[in-house]
Parts: C-alpha cells; sequence; structure tokens
C-alpha cells in the first residue's frame, strides 16, 4: 500500500466519482482506476461498489477510510516533524 494509493482512494471516497477525484489530483481518470484497483488487490478487499452509473463505498470502503485519512494526515505528519528536526540540528 502506497501514501499515493491512500490519496487516490480518499479522494475517490469524497467525490464519489472517479473522474472528479481525477480531476482534483490532476491526474488521469485512468491512473486513478488503476491505483485503486491495485490497492483493493493488496489488501484483498473490494473498497468500491461501481457501475457505469454510479460509485459507492462498501462497508469496507467506509471503515477503510476513517484510517486511510489518519495514516495519510500522519504521514505528513512525520514529515513535518523530521524537517523541524533538521532545522534545529542545523541550528546548533
Amino acid at each position: 500500500m502506497e501514501i499515493r494509493q491512500l490519496r487516490y482512494f480518499i479522494s475517490v471516497a469524497e467525490h464519489l466519482n472517479f473522474t472528479e477525484a481525477a480531476k482534483q489530483l490532476f491526474v488521469a481518470q485512468p491512473a486513478v482506476s488503476q491505483q485503486i484497483a491495485s490497492l483493493e488487490k493488496a489488501i484483498g478487499l473490494k473498497l468500491f461498489l461501481r457501475d457505469k452509473h454510479s460509485v459507492q463505498l462498501t462497508p469496507a470502503g467506509r471503515v477503510f477510510l476513517n484510517d486511510a485519512i489518519e495514516m495519510l494526515n500522519k504521514s505528513e505528519e512525520a514529515v513535518i516533524k523530521a524537517k523541524k528536526a533538521a532545522w534545529v540540528k542545523l541550528d546548533n
């Protein structure tokens, strides 16, 4: 599972639309579809129910969304902490 996949998953979950998620992410829609399929394969669960006219989160997808947001936030916090630590080291 990659951070990019989490970002794509969260965007699709927020929009319930692959095309709109792709626009928000500034990527092509097939790239979003590929990353979601790869994420679902990696975790062994379907996260979305999709047909030609709609996209919905599965029950597993709803649960995963909360943790995906938390994981993404934690990864961003880790980068900020590392940058702060690097600056403190440089100042000494």
